[in-house]
């Protein structure tokens, strides 16, 4: 679940925790046409409560995935770097040159396709 879909989670919570807005659902609900306001407001309570509930299990669920992706790619950026480290421990110089060059040209593209993006977007 990304951000955006917690931000319209969010957005559609505040929509609907506010009283009045509730109370149109809860007495569509009951299918009344009036009901005292005791009732009305503690079925609004119960309403907020369970959508407050389902958003912050929703969202502690979303944390929980993060963090072990976070902990994933932390564990893959280390294996990583002492694989960078230990080949050009013992890379010749003529391949770290090769390397270097090619990095360039990468960048080189990279820029120019940006640069072409941005030229057809003003179009």
């Amino acid at each position: 679940m990304s951000s955006v879909l917690l931000e319209q989670i969010h957005q559609s919570y505040t929509q609907l925790m506010q009283p009045e807005v509730l109370r149109k659902i809860i007495i569509k609900y009951l299918n009344v046409t009036t009901c005292s306001s005791p009732i009305i407001d503690h079925k609004i309570e119960q309403a907020m409560d369970l959508v407050k509930n389902h958003l912050m299990n929703t969202w502690r669920a979303e944390v929980e995935i993060l963090r072990s992706r976070i902990v994933e790619l932390t564990e893959r950026i280390q294996q990583l770097e002492l694989e960078n480290n230990f080949l050009r421990a013992n890379a010749t110089p003529e391949v770290l040159n090769a390397l270097y060059e090619q990095q360039q040209q990468q960048q080189q593209l990279i820029l120019q396709k940006t640069k072409d993006e941005i030229a057809s977007d003003e179009d």
